[in-house]
This record gives C-alpha cells, structure tokens and sequence, in this order.
C-alpha cells in the first residue's frame, strides 16, 4: 500500500481518505494435486490437494486391502510401476494420482497360542499386513485371518503381564 509491503493479506481497508493512494498485490499461484485409489485399497491423502507454486506434495502412501495387489500407479498419465508411495517433483502445474489394485488369491492362516501346554486365551494376535489385522484368541487358544500370499510377521500380546510378547514369521 502507497509503496510500502503489508505482508500476506487478505484485505485491507483504507480511512479516512483525503490523497490518491495505490495499492499492488501478489497472488501466490496454487496448484491441485489429485489423489485416487480404485477398489482394492486406498491412498492417503486422498482427494484434492491444495499446493503453493513450487513446494513439495506430501508423500502419497497406497495400503492395498486383503485379497488385492497394487497394479499401477498413474502419475500424470505415465505409469509408474507397482508403488507402494510416491513424492512429486516441486509443484509447477495441476497433478494427478490414480492407483489401481488387482485381486489375488486369499489364504486361511490360523494357529493357536498356547502358554507352555496350555491353550492362552485373550490374547492379542495382530497379523502384519499392509492393513494390520488384529484378532482376540479364543478360549482354546485359536485364532485365524485371511491374507494374500506372501511373507508377514505375526504379533502375539498375552495381555497377561506373566507372558512376554512375540513376533513370528508367518510365510502364506
């Protein structure tokens, strides 16, 4: 205003006005980045994206569900292979994201939790998928999920203080 900078603003009010006065203003250029995720699983963040001219998206993060696998990523139109995250160059135009999944084959995983020959029921059984599946034990000590074939760790939580926590590898 009359030559001087007023910082970032949204509007600004002139009083009691009695000489020409001039006012210059400086839009910053925004730009959409557009994130979507077709059946099978998701993207975060999703949606429409607001970003300042030249900075940096967030990363994108593609979970898939049980039973699918990433096909593709479009990034702009070009593929961009069976990614599980991406980051875009700085922000010179509108963008898109698009993810497809495919489905697989789903397997049956169960077991039992046992605390020495004993069956331990309650605890916590927590398969690590892309999509975390937790599940309580039955009173037998049973438990069971589904999942896609692959390699996964599984957690075990006694819920008893007597019984310290596991990790197992699980191949399905």
């Amino acid at each position: 205003v009359d030559g001087q900078p007023m910082g970032e603003r949204h509007s600004f009010t002139f009083t009691d006005v009695r000489t020409d006065h001039a006012i210059s203003v400086r839009f910053k250029q925004n730009y959409a980045v557009t994130a979507s995720a077709g059946t099978g699983g998701e993207i975060t963040p999703p949606g429409v994206t607001v970003v300042a001219a030249g900075s940096i998206p967030t990363t994108y993060s593609i979970r898939t569900q049980t039973g699918y696998k990433v096909k593709s990523v479009l990034v702009n139109g070009a593929d961009q292979g069976a990614a599980t995250s991406y980051t875009f160059a700085p922000a010179t135009a509108n963008m898109t994201i698009a993810v497809a999944f495919e489905s697989t084959p789903i397997y049956a995983v169960s077991g039992k939790v046992m605390a020495g020959d004993k069956p331990l029921s309650g605890a916590y059984v927590t398969l690590q998928t892309s999509i975390p599946q937790k599940v309580v034990t039955k009173e037998d000590g049973g438990f069971s999920f589904t999942a896609s074939a692959g390699k996964y760790d599984v957690d075990v939580l006694s819920g008893n203080s007597a019984y310290a926590g596991k990790t197992v590898p699980a191949d399905v």
